[in-house]
C-alpha cells in the first residue's frame, strides 16, 4: 500500500532568511551590465569624436588648399604674364612705339577678367631723352559694380607728371629691387572703389639695366566674391591676409581694407595671432560671441597672404552629439531589458525552488507530498524537481516496505518464543551432549560465511574495475583519432599559411611596382608643366610679332592667344595630375608597409602552428602509450576475477564440510544439554527480537500514510 499524498499542500512554513534569487540576480548583474554599456558608450563616443576630428581636420585643410591654390594660381597667372610683358617690353622698347606696345598690354588687360588696367613706367628720359616722366597707361571703362562693357581701353598719361611721381609708388620701388614680378599688398581705390593690388615686373635690357617696370592692376573683388560664397557646413567662412596681415576679406568685417583692420584687431583670435603669424599653417580654436569655433590657416602659394577658415565646433561634433544620445538611449534600453528578463527567469527559478522546498518541509514532517502542477523544465531546475520526486518515491517505498516487515516480524517472533519455550521443556536432558559440536560448527560457519560474502565483494569491484577499464579504452581511442585529425588538420593550416605569406610578396612587389610608375609619370608631368611654359612665352613672342606685322598678322595673334590659352590649360592640368599623383604615391606607400605588417603577422602564425603540431604529435604519442597501459590493466582485472571464482569455490566447498560436521553433532545425540541451552537463548532472543519489531513500528508510525 502507497502512502504518497497525490494533493500538495504550500503551508509549509519555511521563511526566506535574507535576499530573495531574484533579488540576488539583479544585484549582481544589472549594476555589471550597466557598467559595461556605459563603458561602450564612452568608447564609442571618443572613438567616434577622435575620427570626426580627423576627418574635419582633413576637410578644412583641403578646403583651405583649393581656395590657396586657386588664389595662388590667378595671382601667378598674372605675374607669368607681366613677367612675358616686361621682358617684350625690355627687348623692343628702343625700335617700338607706344602704339606697337600697347598692343601686348591691352591684350592683357582684355583677356583677363581680373586685370582693371596695365601700364609702362619708365626711367627718366630713358624712352623719350626729353621727357623724365614716360608712364603711359590703359585701363578698362567699368560700371559701379566694377563690370566691363566691352568697350576699348581708355588710354591715359594722368600719372605721367611729377605730381604723381610714379618713381615713389610702391609697385615701382618692388620692381626696381626684385628680380621678376611681384604683387603689393591689397588697397582701397577710392577713385574706383575697388579693392586693387599691382603685379609689377621690371624691364631691362640685355645687360641687365633696369629701365622701368610694367605694371598689371588686379582687381580683388572677384578674389573676395569668391571667398565670401564659401561655406562649410552652415558656420563654417573663410578669411584672408596680405603679407602685413591686413585683412583682405572677413566676413565679420565687410570694410576691412577700408577701415584698414588686421588681424591684430580680431580680439576673438588674440590667442592666436602671434601664432599665425609666425607659423604657415596650423589650427586652433577659440569663442566668438560665446560659440566656442574651430580655427584652421595656411599661406597661398608663392605669397605671405594667409588664408583662414573657421566653423562653429558643435557643427563639427554634431554627428558626435547624436550618436552620444543614442547610444545613452540603446544603453538604458538594455539595460531595462536585462533587468526584465532577469526578473522573469529568476522568478521562474524562484518558483521552481520554492516548491522543491515546500516538498522536502513536508518530507521533514514525514509526509511524502510529491512534487506536481509545476511547469516542466528541462534544465537544472527541472533535474533538481524530477530527483527530489524520484527521492520521495524511493523513501515511500522503502518506508512501506519497513513498515511491512516490521509487522511481519513481531509476528513471527512471539510464534518463535513459544516454540522455543516447548523446545526448552524437551531438549534439557541432551543440550549438554551436543553443546561443544554445534558451537564449534557454528563458528566455523560463521566464519566461511563472513569469507564468501567478502570475496563477493571483491568479485564487484574487480567488475566495477573491468568496467571502467572498458570504458577509459574507448575514450582514449576516441582521443587518439580526434588527436590524428587534428595534427593533420594543423599541417593544412600550415601549408596554407605558407602559400598567403607567397602570395603577400606578390601584393607587396605588385605595389611597389605601381609606387615606381607612379614616381615616372609624376617626372612626365614636370615635363609637361615645362612645356605649357615654353608654349605660353612663345605665344606672347607670337603675339609680339604678330602685333608688329599689324594687319597681316592678325590671323596669327589669333592662333597665338589660342595657344597661349591651351598652355595655361596644360599647365593646369598638369598641376592636378600632380596633385594626384603625389596623393597615389602615399598610399602606395601606405599598402606597402601595411603588406609587410601583415607578412610579418603571418610568419609568427606560421610559427605558432608548428609549435602547436609539435604539441599535438607529442600528445598523440602519450595517449598510445595510455591504450596500452589500459589493456594491461584489463588483463590484470580478467586474472583476478580468476583467482575470485577458485577462491569462492574452495569458500562452498568448506562450508559444505561444515554443516556434515554439524549433521554428525545432531546425530550424535551425546548430550542435549547444549540443545536446551540454545533453545533457551533463542527464546531470549525471540523476546528481544519481539520488542525491537515493537520500537520499529513505533518509529515507522512518524510516517503517514
Amino acid at each position: 500500500m502507497s502512502i504518497m499524498k497525490k494533493k500538495q499542500d504550500n503551508a509549509s512554513g519555511l521563511k526566506i532568511e535574507g535576499m530573495s534569487i531574484k533579488m540576488e540576480l539583479i544585484i549582481a548583474i544589472v549594476p555589471i551590465v550597466a557598467i559595461l554599456l556605459i563603458l561602450l558608450t564612452v568608447v564609442t563616443s571618443m572613438i567616434s569624436r577622435s575620427i570626426i576630428i580627423d576627418r574635419s581636420n582633413s576637410e578644412m585643410q583641403a578646403t583651405l588648399g583649393k581656395y590657396s591654390n586657386y588664389i595662388s594660381g590667378e595671382l601667378n597667372e598674372i605675374k607669368s604674364q607681366t613677367d612675358t610683358l616686361a621682358m617684350m617690353v625690355g627687348a623692343t622698347y628702343q625700335t617700338a612705339s607706344i602704339d606697337e606696345l600697347s598692343e601686348g598690354i591691352t591684350s592683357i588687360v582684355t583677356s583677363n577678367d581680373m586685370v582693371l588696367g596695365a601700364g609702362l613706367w619708365f626711367e627718366p628720359n630713358v624712352y623719350d631723352p626729353e621727357k623724365k616722366y614716360c608712364g603711359p597707361y590703359w585701363m578698362k571703362k567699368t560700371d559701379s559694380n566694377g563690370k566691363w562693357d566691352g568697350s576699348a581701353l581708355e588710354a591715359s598719361w594722368d600719372y605721367s607728371n611729377e605730381s604723381y611721381d610714379y618713381f615713389n609708388q610702391e609697385y615701382y620701388i618692388n620692381a626696381k629691387k626684385s628680380a621678376s614680378a611681384t604683387i603689393t599688398d591689397p588697397y582701397y581705390d577710392s577713385s574706383s572703389g575697388m579693392v586693387m593690388a599691382s603685379c609689377s615686373a621690371p624691364i631691362k635690357k640685355a645687360d641687365g639695366t633696369f629701365v622701368g617696370c610694367v605694371t598689371v592692376d588686379l582687381m580683388l573683388d572677384e578674389v573676395n566674391a569668391e571667398v565670401a560664397n564659401v561655406r562649410i557646413g552652415k558656420t563654417g567662412t573663410l578669411w584672408l591676409t596680405d603679407t602685413a596681415f591686413n585683412y583682405v576679406y572677413h566676413p565679420a568685417y565687410p570694410n576691412a581694407i577700408i577701415d584698414g583692420l588686421g588681424i591684430d584687431d580680431s580680439t576673438e583670435m588674440e590667442n592666436y595671432i602671434s601664432t599665425i603669424k609666425a607659423s604657415e599653417t596650423g589650427k586652433g580654436n577659440f569663442k566668438y560671441q560665446g560659440v566656442k569655433r574651430l580655427l584652421y590657416w595656411d599661406t597661398i602659394p608663392g605669397m605671405n597672404w594667409r588664408i583662414g577658415l573657421t566653423i562653429s565646433q558643435d557643427e563639427v561634433f554634431e554627428k558626435v552629439t547624436m550618436l552620444l544620445h543614442i547610444s545613452i538611449i540603446v544603453c538604458i534600453v538594455a539595460i531595462v531589458m536585462t533587468t526584465i528578463m532577469i526578473i522573469y527567469q529568476a522568478t521562474g527559478i524562484a518558483k521552481a525552488a520554492a516548491v522543491v522546498a515546500n516538498s522536502l518541509a513536508h518530507l521533514r514532517d514525514g509526509e511524502f507530498v510529491k512534487i506536481t502542477g509545476a511547469k516542466k523544465r528541462t534544465d537544472e531546475i527541472g533535474l533538481m524537481t524530477q530527483a527530489t520526486n524520484e527521492v520521495i518515491e524511493k523513501l515511500d517505498s522503502i518506508v512501506s516496505n519497513i513498515k511491512e516487515s516490521a509487522t511481519s516480524l513481531g509476528s513471527s517472533s512471539e510464534e518463535l518464543a513459544d516454540m522455543a519455550n516447548q523446545i526448552s521443556q524437551t531438549a534439557e536432558d541432551v543440550s549438554n551432549a551436543v553443546q561443544e559440536i554445534a558451537t564449534g560448527a557454528t563458528q566455523q560457519a560463521d566464519e566461511i560465511q563472513s569469507a564468501t560474502e567478502n570475496v563477493g565483494r571483491i568479485g564487484e569491484a574487480i567488475n566495477d574495475v573491468q568496467n571502467s577499464t572498458e570504458n577509459l579504452s574507448g575514450i582514449t581511442q576516441r582521443m587518439k583519432e580526434a588527436s590524428e585529425i587534428s595534427s593533420s588538420s594543423l599541417a593544412s593550416l600550415q601549408e596554407s599559411s605558407l602559400e598567403m605569406t607567397a602570395k603577400i610578396d606578390e601584393i607587396s612587389s605588385t605595389i611597389e611596382t605601381t609606387q615606381n610608375a607612379v614616381l615616372n609619370i609624376n617626372d612626365k608631368v614636370e615635363g609637361i608643366t615645362s612645356i605649357a611654359t615654353q608654349t605660353n612665352l612663345l605665344s606672347l613672342n607670337a603675339s609680339i610679332e604678330a602685333a608688329r606685322a599689324g594687319e597681316a598678322g592678325k590671323g596669327f595673334a589669333v592662333v597665338a592667344e589660342e595657344i597661349g590659352q591651351l598652355a595655361a590649360n596644360s599647365r593646369q592640368l598638369a598641376d592636378d595630375i600632380k596633385i594626384e599623383m603625389e596623393k597615389l604615391l602615399n598610399e602606395s606607400k601606405a599598402a606597402v608597409t601595411a603588406s609587410e605588417d601583415v607578412k610579418q603577422g603571418n610568419i609568427k602564425q606560421q610559427t605558432a602552428l608548428g609549435d602547436t603540431l609539435n604539441a599535438v604529435n607529442g600528445m598523440l604519442s602519450d595517449i598510445t602509450d595510455t591504450v596500452g597501459g589500459v589493456e594491461l590493466i584489463s588483463q590484470g582485472a580478467e586474472t583476478c576475477d580468476n583467482s575470485k571464482n577458485a577462491v569462492v569455490d574452495t569458500m562452498s566447498a568448506l562450508s559444505a564440510i561444515s554443516e556434515e560436521n554439524a549433521a554428525s553433532s545432531e546425530e550424535t545425540g551425546a548430550s542435549m544439554e547444549e540443545l536446551s541451552a540454545t533453545v533457551t537463548t533463542l527464546a531470549g532472543s525471540a523476546s528481544d527480537l519481539k520488542d525491537i519489531a515493537e520500537h520499529l513500528n513505533e518509529e515507522m508510525s512518524f510516517f503517514k500514510s
